[in-house]
C-alpha cells in the first residue's frame, strides 16, 4: 500500500487558499520540467507562500511531489471516466468503436503528457510507482469493457460466436505489468538517461 504524504490539512480559508497556490505552483513547475526543477525556493517564489509555511505543511519536496501527483491522478481519472462514458453514449459498432477509442486515448495522453512526464520519470520511487499502477489499473478496466463484444444468445453454438473478422479488432488483453513496473526494473546494463519519460 502506498504511504500517503504527511500533510497538515488547512483549517482556515486563508490557509486553504495558500495551499491551492502552493499546489498550483508545483504543478506548473513540473509541467515545465522535471522533479529536479521542483525546489522549495522556486515553489515559494511562484506561490507567494513562505518556505517556512511549506515545510510546516509538508515534510519536504518529496512529500509535496506525491501530494501533487495524487491530486493530478484523481483529476485525470475523473476526466477519463467522462471520456469513456461519452464514447459509450455514441453506441458505435466494434469496427468504429476501437479506432474511436484509440483516438480518444491518444489525444488524452497527448494533452496531459507534460504533467505525466515527471511522474513517469520518478517511477523507480515505490510511492510514485504505487500511485501510477493504481491509476493504470483504473484506466484499463473501462478500456477492456469498451473493447469487449456483447454476447448474443442463440440456439446454436456457432451463431453465438462473433465472426472471425470481428475478432481481429479485439484489443489485446491488458497485463498486470505496466509501464510503471517496467520503469522500476531497468535492464542490468541500461544506457542513456534513465529519467527520460516514455511519452515524448
Amino acid at each position: 500500500m502506498t504511504d500517503l504524504p504527511a500533510m497538515r490539512q488547512p483549517k482556515q480559508d486563508r490557509s486553504r487558499v495558500a495551499l491551492e497556490r502552493l499546489m498550483a505552483a508545483s504543478r506548473e513547475i513540473l509541467h515545465e520540467g522535471t522533479f529536479e526543477l521542483l525546489t522549495i525556493a522556486e515553489i515559494s517564489k511562484r506561490s507567494g507562500v513562505s518556505v517556512g509555511s511549506i515545510y510546516a505543511r509538508f515534510g519536504g519536496k518529496e512529500d509535496l511531489f506525491i501530494a501533487v501527483m495524487m491530486e493530478v491522478m484523481q483529476e485525470l481519472d475523473a476526466e477519463w471516466q467522462q471520456l469513456i462514458q461519452q464514447l459509450h453514449a455514441r453506441n458505435l459498432p466494434l469496427r468504429q468503436r476501437l479506432p474511436a477509442l484509440m483516438d480518444v486515448q491518444a489525444e488524452y495522453l497527448r494533452r496531459h503528457a507534460g504533467i505525466l512526464r515527471p511522474f513517469m520519470a520518478r517511477a523507480d520511487d515505490e510511492r510514485v510507482a504505487g500511485i501510477g499502477k493504481a491509476a493504470y489499473q483504473k484506466t484499463s478496466r473501462p478500456l477492456s469493457t469498451s473493447c469487449s463484444m456483447p454476447r448474443r444468445r442463440s440456439a446454436t453454438r456457432s451463431q453465438s460466436r462473433p465472426p472471425a473478422s470481428a475478432l481481429r479488432f479485439r484489443m489485446p488483453r491488458w497485463r498486470a505489468s505496466s509501464a510503471w513496473d517496467r520503469r522500476r526494473k531497468p535492464p542490468a546494463r541500461a544506457t542513456g538517461n534513465s529519467s527520460n519519460a516514455i511519452w515524448a
